[in-house]
């Protein structure tokens, strides 16, 4: 595949697998009480979407937008932006980038954060099973 056709390929593919994890949340596929099988099965689903656009050597880039609503304010923590994962390589001269809405790609990882946060709060209190 031409480069910009393998970028659209790869856009399409991480909106759809959004789209379908946002559905599976909705329908209650997760039950975040299930520590194993509903929060850490959750968290590990989203952390691919950071982990690709890490790992595709530039093909994904921050556009630095205003977050014009004040309830994405919260997403915005420094510990947040100014976070190593956040940060993407410049891209390859060839191709155009793959736009990702900073704010929104900011709130994705304040959710896995704040999962993992949670996680390890959870597993602190679950009970230990004797032989």
């Amino acid at each position: 595949m031409p480069v910009d056709e393998d970028l659209q390929a790869v856009a399409k593919f991480m909106a759809k697998e959004l789209r379908q994890l946002e559905e599976e949340y909705a329908e209650g596929a997760y039950d975040f009480w299930q520590l194993e099988a509903g929060l850490h099965e959750f968290r590990r689903k989203i952390r691919w979407f950071s982990i690709y656009a890490a790992a595709m050597n530039g093909a994904f880039q921050l556009k630095k937008v205003p977050a014009n609503d004040e309830s994405l304010q919260v997403y915005l923590q420094s510990s947040i932006v100014e976070a190593p994962y956040n940060r993407f390589p410049a891209p390859e001269d060839d191709y155009r980038p793959i736009w990702v809405q900073s704010t929104w790609f900011y709130a994705l990882s304040w959710l896995i954060a704040r999962l993992g946060e949670l996680k390890t709060r959870v597993s602190a209190f679950r009970p230990v099973q004797r032989c």
